[in-house]
């Protein structure tokens, strides 16, 4: 049985907040979730660089196609990344948020946005234990300067969209958010159909 209903969700935060941990436990959760990551195709795309927008711009579009396809194919969609970036500015997160809207317009679906975010000192602490895995591990990551990661955060709070609800990751697991968002979407997931 289907944990929810057909619909797009996007996960919004800032970095560390908890979105890919919230996104794996909805995908877990039901074979019928797709989970469009943009930030494995970042990843894929940029070679960890976070720096030139026409990257940062194709690593959205693209996560966007694959939601757009997946819809197609009856899927429910979860997009562990939310269109904010710094190096895109705020125009492009305006775009994509368009962009998914009329998505999910067009297949007839409810759009969901999602804010998870936590304070300030623990993104940090969350940041800085993730460089510190990375170098004993010697895996790439794209974020690797604090002073770059506190202007993301101020980037997310100055630009961040409103949202169809806010998670405190802090506060609750990624298992007890997810359990909050299906019962979310199951609430709020009416008929949308033009």
């Amino acid at each position: 049985m289907s944990t929810i209903s057909k619909c797009l969700l996007v996960l919004n935060g800032p970095p560390t907040a908890g979105k890919t941990s919230v996104a794996q436990e909805l995908f877990q959760s039901d074979e019928r979730i797709f989970l469009a990551s943009r930030d494995l195709l970042k990843r894929m795309i940029s070679h960890y660089r976070n720096d030139d927008l026409q990257t940062v711009a194709l690593s959205y579009h693209l996560t966007l196609d694959l939601a757009e396809d997946a819809l197609a194919r009856n899927y429910s969609v979860v997009v562990d990344q939310g269109f904010f970036s710094q190096n895109g500015g705020e125009k492009l997160g305006r775009e994509l948020l368009e962009r998914a809207s009329s998505i999910a317009k067009t297949h007839q679906v409810k759009f969901f946005l999602v804010n998870i975010e936590a304070p300030d000192d623990i993104l940090l602490e969350r940041f800085r234990s993730r460089v510190r895995k990375a170098n004993e591990e010697k895996t790439p990551i794209s974020l690797t300067d604090e002073d770059e990661f506190k202007k993301r955060i101020s980037f997310y709070k100055k630009y961040k969209h409103y949202a169809d609800a806010t998670f405190r990751s802090d506060v609750l697991s990624p298992k007890e958010i997810a359990n909050e968002i299906v019962a979310l979407v199951r609430k709020n997931n009416i008929d949308v159909k033009n």
